[in-house]
């Protein structure tokens, strides 16, 4: 842990947080959580999990495997410690998009039939919607392994444009260069036949598509 003084105010109103225990969140996560280039400050971080764990905790929402994103924080790469504070940044400054949710898990690993396992970094559950959400914090388009985990968000039982979100951080990128970029990649995914079948249609349906799932923030 830095020894800012915003730092140590931003520990120390953790430490105190009333939902820590819920959560599973314990001291010494708090003061092994490390900043790595492009993540903010130590204190931007903590800040930011303080404002998602009260909006949580005042709303009654669920949260699985909240402890391993912080362990994470602490012991992963520095890609892996950017792509974790970019996902508390995010949900701290969007908690609009968990109204209503009940439960939210952290890292949720299933099979898909045929492709093998896809690891969400989120998936959000409200009543009979489950929304599965992937969080980029990268320059490159496409990012690493995106065939492959795309098709497999689109195999998976159930998927419809409203409840896959992938997240890509606007400091790293812009909203032009994710949707230009990405969309070779997305009709790829999509297959030929599928979109010969649209015909005259599919470049507009492929944006929409793209506009859908694809948000810079």
């Amino acid at each position: 842990m830095a020894k800012e003084p915003a730092a140590i105010e931003a520990f120390i109103k953790a430490k105190k947080n009333k939902y820590k225990e819920k959560y599973g969140i314990r001291d010494d996560q708090l003061a092994s959580i490390t900043s790595a280039k492009g993540t903010g400050s130590y204190a931007d971080i903590v800040n930011n999990l303080n404002t998602f764990v009260d909006y949580i905790g005042k709303n009654g929402i669920d949260a699985e495997n909240l402890s391993g994103l912080l362990t994470r924080l602490s012991s992963g790469s520095d890609a892996t410690r950017m792509g974790e504070a970019w996902v508390l940044k995010y949900l701290s400054g969007n908690t609009d998009n968990l109204k209503s949710a009940t439960k939210l898990t952290f890292e949720k690993r299933e099979n898909i039939a045929g492709l093998g396992m896809r690891e969400a970094d989120l998936v959000v559950e409200k009543g009979k919607q489950t929304i599965y959400y992937e969080f980029k914090s990268v320059e490159g388009i496409p990012p690493t392994d995106f065939i492959e985990q795309f098709t497999k968000d689109l195999t998976r039982p159930g998927f419809t444009q409203d409840n896959l979100k992938w997240v890509f951080d606007r400091t790293k990128v812009s909203e032009d260069a994710v949707k230009r970029g990405i969309r070779p990649y997305v009709e790829k995914c999509l297959g030929n036949d599928f979109l010969n079948d649209l015909g005259d249609n599919a470049d507009e349906y492929v944006e929409e598509f793209i506009n859908k799932i694809f948000i810079v923030k």
